[in-house]
């Protein structure tokens, strides 16, 4: 959990309130509407490759593209929600990021120019086993006449490989806006769903700060048919960062391991605002390491000088479950090297010391890598953290396991 949450700590923006506490009454009256209780509709495609069951009338048809499938749904608001199911997924965060881009571009020769826009909610969580990123917008726009409110709300989730979105243009109508998104979440079925492998080990997690949960990562373990695992870590995170504007990062981080859970080679994707800013792979040969790609928009080609090589996902967290077996193993420590994107040409090093007791199968601990300080509390059972936190500033980020499944 810990590792999957570094590489979105250095991107961190100050965070900002979205709209003013006093409003008056008839914006008040306009947000808190919602539709009454709307039947759940079976949507399937017309290619048999998609079905799911939404609270809301789909208008017209599905229309399926070569990679997708989109929908309009009536939820008795004034806009419908569009929402579309993209196969082999996407980036989350910078998806959301760019299509508030688009929809405020849209809106502007509909509802006059958009005078200012601020984020007024985000949020993430799990719905099931499928991570979900969420964010409303408030904008106020003149075509001339007179200023007038508007709001969009945004949600977009990962399940089975595909990934979905959804958006409403209309003040009001959020709980029902988020009971089509997680209905179409949790019912979706697709043919070639969990196609890239069946997880033996699945943890969600969320992150917050100010308040506000900003992102969510996803770790899975797929073992193949030789008996190494592909740790899969997937990493979202969607930041306020004034004038209307958000920071949007998504990473991924690929570990192949072999059965004693030592590393074969690992590679890490990180995209920032719409631009990819590393794209890195790590191999081996005869003994000697090697990191390629591009990294902050220079080509990276060189060996790391190492005695060691880095630990894995899953060693670090069998190294802290055998640090933590102890009769009482407050005050032990351990030391390592692991392979960060933040500093790629070299294994950083890696340092965890038990604290004390927090409740039964937990401990506190206090680790360090790469200058972060975090304090976790590490679960005896698997060795991974369930919480941590660290400071930021004057912020501090949080992160909380949201949901796990399986062993390892």
């Amino acid at each position: 959990m810990l590792r999957s949450s570094l590489s979105a700590l250095f991107m961190f923006a100050a965070l900002s309130p979205a709209v003013d506490a006093q409003e008056p009454a008839w914006l008040a009256e306009a947000r808190a509407r919602e539709s009454g209780t709307m039947k759940a509709r079976t949507i399937e495609s017309g290619d048999d490759g998609f079905r799911a069951t939404v609270p809301a009338r789909l208008s017209g048809k599905v229309e399926v593209a070569d990679d997708s499938y989109s929908m309009t749904l009536d939820i008795g608001s004034e806009s419908p929600v569009q929402c579309e199911v993209i196969r082999g997924g996407f980036d989350p965060a910078n998806l959301l990021r760019a299509a508030a881009d688009i929809t405020f571009a849209e809106v502007e020769p509909i509802h006059g120019k958009i005078e200012k826009k601020a984020v007024e909610r985000i949020d993430a969580g799990v719905v099931g086993h499928s991570p979900l990123l969420e964010i409303d917008w408030i904008y106020r726009a003149n075509d001339g006449s007179g200023p007038r409110l508007g709001a969009i709300k945004q949600a977009a989730a990962q399940k089975g490989g595909h990934g979905i979105y959804c958006a409403h243009i209309e003040l009001g109508y959020s709980q029902t806006f988020r009971n089509v998104v997680r209905s179409l979440v949790e019912s979706l079925q697709m043919p070639d769903a969990e196609g890239h492998g069946e997880a033996y080990f699945f943890e969600l997690e969320t992150m917050r700060t100010n308040d506000m949960n900003v992102g969510v990562s996803m770790i899975r373990l797929v073992r193949d048919e030789d008996g190494d695992t592909k740790a899969t870590t997937l990493s979202s995170m969607l930041l306020p960062a004034g004038e209307g504007t958000v920071q949007a990062q998504d990473s991924y981080t690929t570990e192949w391991l072999r059965p004693d859970g030592s590393l074969i080679n690992a590679a890490h994707v990180e995209i920032r605002n719409g631009e990819i800013e590393s794209n890195l792979r790590l191999t081996e040969q005869d003994g000697q390491w090697w990191v390629e790609g591009e990294h902050m928009g220079k080509a990276l080609e060189q060996s790391i000088a190492a005695d060691v090589a880095p630990a894995s996902l899953v060693q670090q967290a069998w190294q802290r479950r055998e640090l933590l077996d102890a009769e009482d193993p407050v005050g032990r420590q351990l030391t390592g090297k692991v392979w960060l994107s933040a500093d790629p040409t070299r294994f950083s090093d890696w340092h965890a010391r038990v604290t004390g007791a927090v409740g039964a199968g937990e401990y506190s601990a206090q680790e360090t890598v790469a200058g972060l300080v975090f304090d976790t509390v590490l679960e005896t059972s698997t060795g991974l953290p369930v919480r941590f936190s660290m400071p930021l500033g004057p912020m501090t980020l949080t992160a909380q396991r949201a949901a796990v499944h399986g062993h390892f």
